[in-house]
């Protein structure tokens, strides 16, 4: 099995309105433990290992709001799920 090895670079994530905003970070790894390396959307499990930040050597999934924060979501772990960069991009824009 090939495993990619991936840059921190989620730690900010990009809002549609164009600016930087940061989830706590008590919700992002509360909810990747919830995640146990899986894709809460298709289930499957990560495909990257992270290569820097606080979680290098662990599977990459990102932290996505259910309800935006810029909609006034919750940062909550019930607002948020763990996702493959695939799900993540679909949520977004498919």
């Amino acid at each position: 099995m090939r495993v990619a090895i991936l840059h921190d670079e989620d730690a900010f994530s990009r809002s549609h309105a164009g600016a930087w905003e940061r989830g706590k970070p008590d919700v992002i790894a509360k909810v990747l433990d919830r995640a146990n390396d899986h894709c809460e959307n298709c289930q499957q499990h990560a495909l990257f290992i992270r290569a820097s930040g606080d979680r290098k050597g662990e599977w990459y999934l990102e932290v996505h709001h259910t309800k935006r924060l810029a909609d006034d979501g919750d940062d909550t772990i019930e607002n948020a799920v763990a996702l493959c960069p695939n799900c993540h991009r679909e949520k977004h824009f498919g």
